[in-house]
């Protein structure tokens, strides 16, 4: 490889290897959503504010797009817009987010997918 760049919060054996090494932030430094292993879609809040230079994963996608000429194909202002953006690319397939709002996220803490209503059940049916 020619030329290795790294986005990762510490010094790992991959960055150390690395020409350059942007530093991001930790989950407890960032917010957005995860999908666990059960298929429940749960948000994280923001719990710590983010150490030095240290940036969230999608701001230094975007800056990256932004010097590489494609900054409009990454121009998202939060994780929560990147997540409407999944929302409406996956509605209508096997893997629907549409029906699940960090909103709803909030306030039901958890929600089961697919999910493709707001009106779905935030409970996964026993088959």
């Amino acid at each position: 490889m020619d030329f290795l760049v790294v986005a990762d919060m510490f010094l790992s054996e991959t960055a150390k290897l690395a020409d350059v090494v942007l530093p991001v932030t930790s989950y407890l430094e960032n917010e957005g959503t995860l999908t666990n292993l059960e298929g429940r879609v749960l948000l994280r809040e923001k719990a710590l504010p983010a150490p030095g230079e240290a940036r969230d994963d999608w701001q230094v996608l975007g800056a990256l797009a932004q010097l590489l000429g494609k900054g409009e194909k990454f121009s998202f202002q939060s994780a929560e817009s990147i997540f409407e953006e999944l929302r409406r690319a996956s509605q209508g397939g096997a893997a629907d987010y549409y029906g699940i709002t960090y909103e709803r996220l909030r306030k039901e803490e958890g929600i089961y997918w697919p999910c493709p209503s707001p009106e779905a059940s935030r409970y996964r049916p026993i088959v």
